[in-house]
């Protein structure tokens, strides 16, 4: 019997954009909680509850400008990019391997094109341990 694949509900996602960092990436600061949980069936599942605190500060897809036309920062992957940040930022038992997956679920209950998903996980897998280290 294969295991079910979890259903992600995720919100809200209200931001304010701050300043930018000396990458020219604009950060954002979360003006109130943003909740994600994960259902099989319509039923809770226990331990994958997620909740990113008001405050938070995040520069939503850590996309090098070169790819913004493409890739930018914000978009419909936003909300998914604010639990990966901080999942990288307050790992909290987590490990790097699971928040990239948990990232790339995410996206997909958010309805990212299969390509997009697809190469923003591949570029978080293949480049992101300089920023979990």
């Amino acid at each position: 019997m294969f295991a079910k694949t979890p259903t992600w509900s995720i919100g809200p996602l209200r931001f304010e954009a701050l300043h930018e960092d000396s990458s020219g990436r604009l950060r954002y600061r979360l003006l109130e909680p943003m909740r994600v949980r994960a259902t099989v069936n319509g039923t809770t599942l226990t331990g994958l509850r997620i909740t990113v605190p008001a405050g938070f500060a995040t520069d939503l897809a850590s996309v090098p400008r070169f790819f913004w036309w493409w890739f930018p920062p914000a978009g419909d992957h936003a909300a998914a990019a604010v639990v990966h940040d901080w999942f990288y930022q307050h790992r909290n038992g987590v490990s790097r391997f699971l928040a990239d997956a948990i990232f790339r679920d995410l996206m997909t209950s958010l309805g990212v094109s299969v390509w997009r998903r697809w190469c923003m996980w591949m570029a978080v897998r293949l480049f992101g341990w300089r920023v979990w280290r």
